[in-house]
């Protein structure tokens, strides 16, 4: 059919625009008409749709350096409903005709005598520019390429990462790409790109090009000759063509050399139609990675970004307060722990229970020997006995001075037998309250002597607790009394018990090549899985500094420290 009416126009600096161009040729110029729809564009800075008698003058606007560009495409009377379709149609064919001029290219003319022409070319561009999906105008290019250039089969690949993905096939509606056909044309295909070349097969043998993929497409697929063009959009490479031809006679010189013109035209413009079907997030992958970089003119966008952002974090986190907790290793104990100590020298003589096990007050521990004080139990009682007969027989004969001595003889067995009773209850270990026994076990010392005041065995209660937190020297200065803290124990790490610092032992310890500071505090809580000897993690609060300080102080106070030692 006839072609539309249109112009396309160049706007200047000052606002107004000049004509460019003008469809059909006419020495008037273009329809003041025209004139009244660029304006309206331009002023509105986006596609328009212009009411002119009977008619709708599409209008659509790019920018480009350096200059503003507009065109106007006349139609018949366009549904609502189709207008926002045709603007975009109109805005790919100006961005792709901008970008062929920016660029000087379609200058050339075919040689005389080729098969070939701008008919054929141009008849090409017109479907890549048609308003539709990406895929079907993948589709609709590659099966008009194939009826042009009488070729078996026409493949067109996009490249994204260095990795070919196949767009579509001529005359093939939905490829599979599992088929060995798909796989063998991709190979193809990515062969061309990695050489950034175009691959023809069969080759002259010094072309220097690496062939196997395009030798295994021919030999499985019966493709006599086969050609593979990258398709380059300015510095990109954006994918490939390939034509296949089942008999020499159908692949020419001259068609070889109008299928490579092709592509240099072809290419922007189905990059253009495959950027207008991105969906949101790869439109904004693309601006991010392409379009803000080729705006700005940075070269090296991605480290300036990263400098940037660096940049931000770090005043971010010296102005971001965050709390200072200094964290230690820590171990519950009870508040009591009463010491079950041997009464007197003795030797061991039952165990029943040990570290670990619950006990109830008054309840049995441990025993010790008692075969001593059962014999010195029976003498006494005994001589108590005899000094008893002979004082009735005293007072029967009236005879006191003996009568005193034997009662007081009497009192002091009576004495006797008392002190070996309570050695002989002291014998028995007993709990004092109930609680768990924290240390002791004396089942692995069954006969062994022990001494007066040793301790056997301590017990602890179950229902209140302090954290015993071992506070590096280096931090016990920003420790205080009232302070709250966290504590994680090892045996229930998903908890965490608050509690308050009560005591800061003003003496440090040294233990396993480490210098702390006891520091004691009350457990808000006391639940019944806690245990007295459990050990963890304690962090203290100590008040509030940045982020960056609170990331960096121990390393700044290590090199500080060092510094100090080396320099004299």
């Amino acid at each position: 059919g006839t072609a539309p009416a249109g112009s396309l126009w160049r706007a200047k600096r000052n606002g107004s625009a000049e004509l460019a161009a003008v469809h059909p040729p006419d020495e008037a110029g273009a329809p003041e008409a025209h004139r009244v729809a660029v304006e309206a564009a331009l002023h509105a800075g986006r596609p328009v749709v212009h009411s002119a008698e009977s008619r709708h003058l599409l209008t659509a606007v790019t920018r480009a350096k350096p200059a503003t560009w507009v065109a106007v495409v006349e139609q018949g009377a366009v549904p609502p409903r189709q207008q926002a379709t045709a603007l975009e149609g109109v805005s790919s064919a100006l961005r792709w005709l901008v970008w062929a001029i920016e660029n000087g290219l379609g200058r050339e003319r075919p040689s005389a005598g080729a098969e070939l022409g701008s008919e054929q070319l141009l008849s090409l561009l017109a479907v890549a520019l048609e308003p539709q999906p990406p895929t079907q105008t993948a589709l609709a290019v590659t099966t008009e390429l194939a009826s042009i250039l009488g070729a078996e089969r026409v493949s067109l690949g996009r490249s994204e990462g260095g990795e070919v993905t196949l767009r579509a096939v001529s005359h093939t509606a939905n490829p599979d790409p599992r088929s060995a056909l798909v796989r063998s044309v991709v190979t193809a295909m990515q062969e061309a790109l990695d050489q950034d070349a175009v691959v023809n097969w069969p080759a002259a043998t010094e072309s220097g090009l690496a062939l196997g993929g395009h030798r295994a497409l021919s030999g499985s697929h019966g493709s006599a000759v086969i050609w593979t063009i990258p398709l380059r959009h300015g510095e990109d490479l954006i994918g490939a063509l390939t034509a296949e031809f089942t008999t020499e006679g159908n692949a020419s010189d001259s068609k070889h050399a109008w299928f490579r013109r092709l592509t240099s035209l072809l290419a922007p413009a189905l990059d253009l139609r495959e950027r207008d079907g991105e969906n949101f997030w790869r439109r904004c992958k693309r601006l991010v990675g392409e379009d803000l970089p080729e705006a700005l003119g940075w070269e090296r966008v991605q480290r300036r970004f990263a400098f940037i952002g660096i940049a931000c974090a770090l005043v971010l986190l010296g102005v971001i307060p965050g709390t200072h907790r200094i964290a230690a290793p820590a171990e519950l104990e009870g508040i009591v722990q009463r010491a079950i100590v041997s009464p007197m020298p003795a030797f061991v003589a039952e165990s029943r229970r040990r570290a670990g096990d619950l006990v109830k007050r008054g309840e049995v521990l441990g025993l010790l020997e008692d075969a001593e004080l059962l014999l010195e139990r029976r003498k006494w009682a005994a001589k108590r006995e005899q000094r008893q007969k002979e004082l009735r027989a005293a007072m029967a004969s009236e005879d006191r001075p003996r009568v005193r001595i034997l009662r007081a003889q009497i009192d002091q067995a009576d004495a006797e037998l008392e002190l070996v009773a309570e050695q002989l209850r002291k014998t028995r270990l007993l709990a004092p309250f109930d609680g768990v026994v924290t240390q002791g076990d004396l089942s692995q010392s069954l006969g062994s002597p022990v001494e007066r005041g040793e301790v056997l065995f301590e017990v602890a209660p179950l229902d209140d607790y302090r954290v015993v937190v071992e506070v590096a020297d280096r931090d016990i200065a920003l420790v205080e009394i009232g302070q709250l803290g966290e504590l994680t124990l090892q045996s229930l790490p998903g908890e965490q018990r608050g509690f308050r610092v009560r005591r800061i032992t003003p003496i440090s310890s040294a233990e396993e090549g480490r210098n702390f500071f006891r520091v004691e505090a009350t457990l808000f809580e006391a639940t019944a899985e806690l245990r007295p000897g459990m050990d963890g993690i304690a962090k203290i609060e100590v008040g509030r500094r940045s982020l960056f300080w609170l990331m960096t102080h121990s390393v700044i106070e290590w090199i500080q420290l060092r510094w100090w030692a080396w320099v004299p």
